[in-house]
């Protein structure tokens, strides 16, 4: 077995009996001195070495289980090795053979180039391409697999066993609580419990750094950290000028007391990154043949590094989870779901915005919905946290390893993910109860006055803006909107990543020949237009790809 972990510190079973193992591990259960905190899960690991392989198996199971703190892992005992990952997928591990001899890494596009290429999957290029990733454990790459969140893999030789010990439904029971009042009070006590944990597990920090947006779930990071009076943080945010979000995170930061950074997007930023390979070099580190590299904090990061304003020692606190666990998903077509085939054509509708799906996309949902055992009401949240939550969203934490930062997701936590998981589905559609309850008492005044960005997600579509779009054939509506030179502006001024970088989408994608056909029926239509024109989370999985290709 090839092993090549450039992210992993160091062996931790070197003294530990018996002598045939090791144990690699990144995550969070370290002292001030760098020291693995030996705990009781790290016990019963080292005293289950002794065990079968399937004994020892069902052991991590239960040792994955019981943590709470993000994590992976990779453990030789003997002649198997065995992969665990926490319930997020903080960190990537692939594994496979790609003609060389079997192999484990967390940095796969090294890895392919020093032994050797493995012919890319069609079927599979696709899925990124409408996905935003690829699905299940597979990657682009054939014969090349991907640890999954909450999943235990077991190889041995050719032989390869994958065990689920953590999915994301709700327990067969919800909660019941007496009033606004009470519900509030529990949030506060889990929250404030998050946040000791967080502040145990990431000993030695310089600051607390907040990207901090107008919405809810960074306001709630910022909120608890002056609540406990935590002094050592600092704010920032991007985009445009003056646009919405950044406005609101201003006055959120000041309503704290806490420094506030911010940093304009422009084309000649973005240019920047391409020149100098920095932006490339990102993409083959944040790719590992899964998941669209997660752009947003990139530049801001980077420029906030160069200046100074970050330091080494911090740490980069982002608001993920929060949304998806307090229920901002969920609707109530989602409960009248009640088999397989609504479960399925309620996620491709809801959740992928795929109103006409491939067969092969529709196939792998189904696949999903197979192996994921989770009940056709919550199915579209599950498909959710497998993908988009753990390949994209929890993936932009590569922005931070990749500059040298470390980082941590408080609201992935195990207790509050139980906790909201276990609120009453109807109490959870959008998370009203979490909104009750953070305007009941859960935010401080000073913080809880500052208005919320408005979600623009939301808004309908101007009808006239629909009929067109389903009466002009797509070839025609690009030739118009390039010829009218008009675009879609993000606050965050991430359309200009790739504006001075080519003139139109077909220059930055070619050869277009290079891509598999049923990936190219994706863009074609698109290819004229400008690169401001195109959306740019896809125009970011083809440009990843053709990247990979050469």
């Amino acid at each position: 077995m090839k092993l090549v972990l450039r992210s992993f510190p160091e062996n931790y079973l070197e003294a530990a009996p018996p002598g045939d193992s090791s144990l690699y591990l990144i995550g969070s259960p370290f002292t001030d001195e760098g020291q693995l905190r030996v705990c009781s899960w790290y016990q019963r690991l080292v005293e289950g070495l002794d065990r079968s392989d399937e004994q020892f198996m069902e052991m991590l199971q239960g040792v994955a289980g019981s943590v709470n703190f993000h994590f992976a892992m990779v453990i030789r005992k003997g002649d198997t090795w065995f992969l665990v990952s926490d319930i997020i997928r903080s960190r990537p591990l692939l594994y496979g053979d790609t003609g060389s001899g079997p192999f484990i890494t967390d940095h796969l596009l090294d890895y392919r180039d020093a032994h050797g290429h493995a012919g890319f999957d069609p079927g599979r290029m696709e899925e990124l391409v409408v996905f935003g990733n690829v699905t299940g454990h597979h990657t682009v790459y054939q014969g090349v697999y991907g640890l999954q969140a909450g999943e235990v893999v077991c190889l041995n030789g050719g032989h390869v066993r994958r065990v689920r010990y953590y999915r994301h439904v709700p327990p067969g029971e919800p909660m019941s609580y007496d009033s606004l009042d009470d519900i509030t009070e529990r949030f506060d006590r889990v929250f404030t419990r998050v946040f000791q944990r967080m502040f145990r597990d990431h000993p030695g920090v310089n600051r607390w750094v907040i990207p901090l947006s107008g919405g809810h779930d960074s306001r709630v990071i910022v909120n608890y950290l002056y609540r406990m009076g935590i002094k050592n943080v600092v704010c920032f945010t991007y985009g445009i000028p003056g646009n919405e979000q950044s406005v609101l995170s201003e006055k959120v930061a000041g309503a704290a007391g806490y420094p506030w950074h911010f940093v304009e997007y422009t084309d000649l930023k973005w240019k920047g990154l391409h020149d100098s390979g920095l932006l490339e070099r990102y993409l083959r580190f944040a790719f590992n043949g899964t998941s669209t590299p997660h752009l947003q904090d990139l530049l801001a990061v980077h420029e906030l590094k160069q200046k100074g304003i970050l330091e080494s020692g911090d740490v980069v606190v982002p608001g993920h989870g929060l949304d998806i666990n307090a229920g901002y998903f969920l609707e109530r077509a989602d409960l009248a779901c009640d088999n397989m085939e609504d479960a399925v054509r309620r996620a491709c509708l809801a959740q992928l915005n795929l109103k006409q799906c491939a067969h092969a996309v529709i196939g792998a949902v189904r696949d999903i919905y197979m192996e994921g055992q989770a009940p056709p009401q919550a199915f579209r949240e599950y498909l959710n946290w497998q993908e988009r939550e753990t390949k994209f969203i929890v993936n932009s934490l590569r922005v931070y390893d990749f500059l040298g930062f470390r980082c941590c997701v408080p609201f992935w936590d195990r207790e509050l993910v139980d906790f909201c998981l276990a609120l009453p589905p109807e109490d959870r559609f959008k998370r009203g109860l979490f909104l009750d309850a953070e305007m009941h008492g859960l935010l401080v005044d000073a913080i809880r006055q500052v208005p919320f960005v408005v979600d623009l997600g939301d808004k309908m579509e101007p009808l006239i803006k629909r009929m067109v779009k389903k009466v002009v054939p797509p070839g025609l509506m690009s030739r118009i909107v390039r010829l009218t030179g008009r675009g879609e502006v993000v606050n965050e001024g991430l359309h200009r990543i790739y504006t001075l970088q080519a003139d139109s989408v077909e220059e930055l994608l070619n050869p277009l020949r290079d891509f598999p056909p049923r990936v190219r029926r994706h863009f074609r239509h698109l290819r004229k237009r400008y690169t401001y024109q195109v959306d740019f989370h896809l125009l970011t999985a083809l440009y990843t790809l053709r990247k990979a290709i050469y």
